[in-house]
């Protein structure tokens, strides 16, 4: 019954759509087809891009982490056995004593910078025994320049009080989160304190190369970010807080969840064209204190794909 009424619409059916219809899907049909490919291979080079740029990223971030490390630690080392860091700790009154370190020290520290060719701010702060601040090199005096209580945020500082070992890694303080190495100050076999040598994130980020559809945040707990009071009108996320980024950039594709999720392990996600990948940043103490988010905009390449499957689509329209 119902094949022979498909038989009758089918005789009803002009000649010319016979023939043509058949032609139409021959040449139609694969069209789409190749589409379809076009837009699954296109996206999965897409995917790999960012993936491969994320892991490129990630390598190069940990690597230039660890040699900011080791820079600033042997930037810190060259103050260790430094009569004049000697008499300086010695004197009865700190003011009298950093007024004679920066005195003393401040052809150093521009030498400093010429002899590791940096180009950049070297930041140097020299600690007493009692994990207190002695002399913050680039502040002068009057405006914390020293002679504050570190002990109950300057873990490092601490550490080195009480083991006069070497310390180095990423931890917070007054002056941000930053990347850095303590050495102690010995005068013969007396311990006399420390010096620290730093750098800001900003800093490393100037030496890196990204590419230019992407970005780097870091953000911490903002409980901790409240050590530095520079962070307390930046941007937060839930209870993270934005420490710093390598550009100008939106951030509304980043949310808590993802934050969250990087304090534990390496994450991936995509967000509209926006792939985002996100890896922890450990302190000295191999603590998670920090997370990094790289994003990779992959809105001109899908424009791209969209473009040509437009023009693919067109002639299929137009054939």
């Amino acid at each position: 019954m119902i094949l022979d009424k498909l038989r009758i619409i089918a005789n009803k059916v002009p000649i010319i759509y016979k023939i043509t219809l058949p032609v139409v899907l021959i040449l139609v049909v694969p069209v789409i087809l190749f589409i379809s490919y076009i837009n699954k291979a296109g996206q999965k080079q897409i995917q790999a891009t960012a993936h491969s740029s994320a892991v490129i990223t990630q390598s190069l971030f940990e690597q230039s982490l660890l040699n900011y490390t080791e820079k600033a630690s042997y930037m810190a080392s060259t103050f260790v056995y430094s009569k004049s860091v000697a008499k300086s700790f010695a004197f009865a009154d700190d003011i009298e004593g950093r007024a004679f370190l920066r005195k003393k020290m401040r052809s150093r520290i521009d030498s400093l910078k010429k002899q590791t060719q940096l180009g950049e701010k070297i930041r140097i702060h020299f600690h007493k025994p009692n994990a207190h601040s002695f002399w913050r090199a680039w502040l002068p005096e009057g405006n914390g320049a020293g002679g504050d209580d570190i002990s109950k945020f300057r873990k490092t500082v601490t550490q080195i009080s009480q083991t006069h070992q070497p310390v180095k890694g990423v931890e917070i303080g007054r002056a941000g989160l930053v990347i850095r190495g303590i050495m102690p100050i010995w005068k013969d076999s007396l311990y006399l304190g420390s010096v620290e040598a730093f750098f800001s994130f900003k800093q490393m980020f100037n030496q890196m190369h990204f590419p230019k559809n992407s970005n780097i945040f870091i953000f911490a707990p903002s409980k901790t970010a409240t050590i530095c009071s520079k962070f307390k009108n930046n941007i937060e996320i839930g209870n993270f807080t934005l420490i710093t980024q390598n550009k100008k950039g939106k951030i509304e594709d980043i949310n808590e969840a993802i934050i969250k999720a990087g304090f534990t392990k390496k994450y991936q996600t995509k967000v509209g064209s926006k792939y985002i990948t996100t890896f922890p940043i450990r302190n000295f103490q191999d603590s998670i204190n920090a997370v990094a988010i790289y994003i990779y905009d992959a809105s001109k390449e899908e424009d791209i794909i969209n473009a040509q499957s437009s023009k693919l689509k067109l002639i299929a329209i137009i054939v």
